[in-house]
């Protein structure tokens, strides 16, 4: 089933994260814009936007239905272990001229670890905050930079594609202690970072691409359960941020319209779509995918202007860019596939967001919220999904589709859209 409306959690990264997990405007968890760090080490950048450990997630929701869970990628929703308040922090500033509220202090203090162990999945591999989607931890070790690392253009080289951005994962034991699983008591020695080099081979099935590092770790995961175990996995994926360096071999996979090499933006999105492929493969192979329900989004909608790389990242043509709350900023492309119950090609234009997957899950699965007195922003697709419902119906008009972002506000009912735009949403 393709939406061609369905709209991110917001049009920045770390709310529209927040509000995947948990049916909620992200600025309910005190999450009112994207946080810092980029793609620094995470010993060198204090995140101070966590996501409150009072929230309940999309993999709370599998864990109470039996279901194995696992976050492997990006997170951007909080500190990995304790961090010096006198760490350098970079405060993402989205609207020109313009500051968020400051929640920093308070949230920071009291939720100083945050980290996707704390909040429903049993597993979990992930970067604190951004990472390049090519040999992402190239420059984590000398050895590993001297061995040669994708930073552009289509080769090999002493050119990392950035800082040292690593793999972090729960430490032997860790899940056990009562400690490591509590914001204000997590200790360094509650996680450790990956210590090999993605790329190391540069080939299959260790080429130096992330989203394949990715599900070589979620195929080792679904090893290690027991046959037919129902499972939860959250894949978030590196590809839709810069920097973009793509393989040599998908450098010059082809020519652009204009016959130039499809380059690291065109190339690095073919490299991850060969990735969600091999899943769609392993899927079936495995006798797993007639009863998998695979829900491919984004984040936002991309990024403002036209950095090195990037000229081709495109909004279809709908006003603005990530950071507005115009429709280029919120819109996103979204898919979802289910043999057992989307049996054909199906189109919708019936609004749907971020906001709409826990309650989706929970329908599918027939659980409740630990929290019903939470206030709920999305709602159930399932009956969207199943065909139950017309993929021409009209969203629920007791929930539209709201967001507030640095000074910014919409709703949108169907076809209807009021907005308050302000600094960085001026000028369309």
């Amino acid at each position: 089933m393709v939406f061609h409306r369905f709209y991110a959690g917001s049009a920045a990264c770390t709310p529209s994260r927040a509000a995947a997990l948990t049916g909620r405007d992200a600025n309910r968890a005190c999450i009112d814009r994207a946080q810092g760090c980029g793609q620094k080490p995470a010993w060198t950048c204090d995140q101070k936007l966590p996501l409150p450990p009072t929230v309940w997630t999309v993999a709370h929701a599998a864990k109470r239905a039996g279901l194995a869970t696992i976050h492997l990628g990006k997170w951007h929703l909080g500190n990995f272990f304790p961090k010096d308040p006198a760490i350098a922090h970079e405060p993402k500033v989205m609207a020109q001229g313009a500051r968020a509220p400051n929640v920093d202090g308070f949230a920071r203090e009291r939720w100083p670890v945050s980290h996707p162990g704390m909040h429903g999945f049993d597993a979990w591999h992930a970067t604190e905050a951004s990472a390049a989607s090519t040999t992402c931890n190239c420059a984590c070790k000398p050895e590993w930079l001297r061995a040669g690392c994708v930073g552009g253009g289509g080769s090999w080289g002493a050119k990392p594609p950035g800082p040292c951005a690593n793999y972090w994962n729960w430490a032997t034991g860790a899940p056990a202690r009562a400690e490591c699983l509590a914001p204000a008591s997590a200790t360094r020695d509650c996680v450790a970072n990956m210590t090999r080099k993605v790329g190391a081979l540069r080939a299959p099935p260790d080429s130096g691409d992330d989203t394949e590092h990715l599900l070589n770790e979620l195929e080792v995961w679904l090893g290690s359960l027991p046959p037919s175990t129902p499972f939860l996995a959250s894949l978030w994926l590196h590809t839709v941020h810069t920097p973009h360096a793509a393989l040599p071999e998908y450098f010059y996979a082809y020519n652009d319209s204009r016959s130039r090499p499809a380059g690291d933006y065109l190339g690095l999105l073919t490299q991850m779509d060969a990735q969600v492929g091999r899943l769609r493969a392993f899927l079936r192979e495995s006798g797993r995918s007639e009863h998998t329900l695979l829900w491919f989004s984004s984040d936002n909608g991309p990024i403002r202007g036209k950095p090195a790389g990037v000229s081709h990242a495109s909004t279809g043509g709908l006003r603005q860019c990530k950071g507005s709350l115009f429709e280029g900023g919120l819109r996103s492309p979204a898919l979802v596939e289910w043999p057992a119950r989307i049996k054909s090609n199906v189109q919708t234009w019936t609004p749907a967001g971020a906001y709409d997957m826990l309650p989706t899950l929970m329908d599918l699965l027939n659980v409740s919220h630990a929290y019903p007195h939470h206030a709920s922003d999305g709602v159930s697709l399932l009956p969207l999904l199943t065909g139950d419902v017309s993929p021409t119906a009209p969203r629920a008009t007791s929930r539209p589709l709201c967001f507030a972002l640095t000074g910014q506000a919409t709703c949108i009912d169907n076809d209807l859209k009021v907005i308050r735009a302000t600094g960085r949403s001026k000028g369309g």
